[in-house]
């Protein structure tokens, strides 16, 4: 019997383009800043580990700036 890797024959699936938010710097990755009831900020999840809410400020991970909304999101 032959063994055949199907892994040599598939292509890589196509991902789709980010389109999150991202630092001016054009980091993707953000740390949350908390106050004095939570330092570090503070998320909610789902069961799968979704984050479906947060508190704290966003900060860039590479350039440290906070994150800012644009202003045509309100």
């Amino acid at each position: 019997m032959d063994v055949i890797n199907l892994d040599e024959r598939r292509e890589e699936a196509a991902q789709p383009a980010y389109d999150g938010a991202t630092c001016t710097c054009g980091e993707a990755w953000f740390v949350l800043d908390g106050d004095n009831t939570a330092p570090n900020g503070a998320v909610c999840m789902t069961k799968e580990g979704v984050v479906t809410g947060y508190t704290g400020r966003p900060r860039c991970m590479s350039c440290g700036q906070i994150y800012l909304k644009p202003p045509s999101y309100k």
